[in-house]
């Protein structure tokens, strides 16, 4: 079974990759309007763009239902331990735009470094001129809004599910912890008298004989 922090990264490399489609066509729809698909063609953007599309969908969809379920999951459980109101740290504010930063930073990056990749390999493989980090073309408005709004949004629906999942994950362990010190507040004492001596002068004086002396040194 997967660890806590390959999902989260296997989850958040699904998220750049959804970016990255998002951003790239939103990206060349502002840039060439009504001259859209034609001039995805010509760079390059034929049956593998539109192949590459549909299994980022799946993958997003998949992701959706998996991270629905966990939560779904942990809801169930933290209802039947009754955690109650427990104020937790990961359920403050400020914890939510922690998460925020970390998946803006990580995605934005990795949408980056995906856009400028395939752009370049996509132009190669017909012919034309790699132009580098040339493709992200800065001084067009529209490349620096799509991507500060599109990794933005889904940074936001990241930080949000691991946000929830943490509350969550805190309000069970508290539940535990809880239910665990009960148990122990009412595990039933061990006899005042558990050595082997003691309990011969105990039973000693029930019978009313006199306990047996030590033996002489």
């Amino acid at each position: 079974m997967l660890g806590a922090r390959t999902r989260d990264r296997t989850r958040g490399g699904i998220l750049a990759l959804v970016a990255f489609v998002l951003a790239h066509n939103l990206l060349f729809l502002l840039r060439y309007g009504s001259s859209y698909s034609a001039f995805l063609e010509r760079t390059g953007h034929g049956s593998a763009w539109a192949s590459t599309v549909l299994i980022v969908a799946a993958l997003a969809t998949g992701l959706a239902l998996a991270s629905t379920a966990r939560l779904v999951a942990l809801s169930a459980i933290a209802g039947q331990l009754e955690a109650g109101a427990i104020r937790v740290r990961s359920g403050q504010v400020r914890d939510y735009m922690v998460h925020v930063r970390g998946a803006l930073l990580a995605i934005l990056l990795l949408a980056l470094t995906l856009f400028v990749g395939y752009e370049n390999v996509e132009r190669v493989a017909v012919g034309l001129p790699a132009p580098g980090l040339g493709v992200l073309n800065l001084t067009d408005g529209a490349t620096i809004a799509v991507f500060a709004i599109v990794p933005l949004l889904t940074a936001l629906v990241e930080a949000l599910y691991r946000w929830r999942r943490d509350v969550l994950t805190a309000q069970i362990c508290a539940a535990r912890v809880r239910w665990h010190r009960r148990a122990r507040a009412i595990e039933p004492r061990r006899p005042v008298w558990t050595e082997r001596r003691h309990v011969s002068i105990v039973l000693h004086q029930f019978s009313g004989r006199a306990p047996p002396q030590p033996a002489a040194a």
